[in-house]
């Protein structure tokens, strides 16, 4: 995914990331994906996929600067 589409695809890498239990390099891949504006991003609060990162700090940071929380 990486090699074809590169930053283009940021936040399906976190999703990918998340579900193979790399919390770190997926809360990264996030934050990534904010930064860049990926249009993605706006399902994090209810991917299901990113389930396992609801309780990280980094998270739950990332989704207050949405005023997601």
């Amino acid at each position: 995914m990486i090699a074809a589409h590169g930053d283009n695809s940021l936040y399906q890498q976190a999703q990918v990331l998340a579900a193979w239990g790399d919390k770190a390099g997926a809360l990264t891949a996030l934050e990534k994906a904010r930064a860049t504006g990926d249009a993605g991003i706006i399902y994090m609060r209810s991917d299901p996929l990113l389930d396992g990162l609801r309780g990280d700090p980094r998270f739950k940071s990332l989704l207050q600067t949405f005023h997601f929380d």
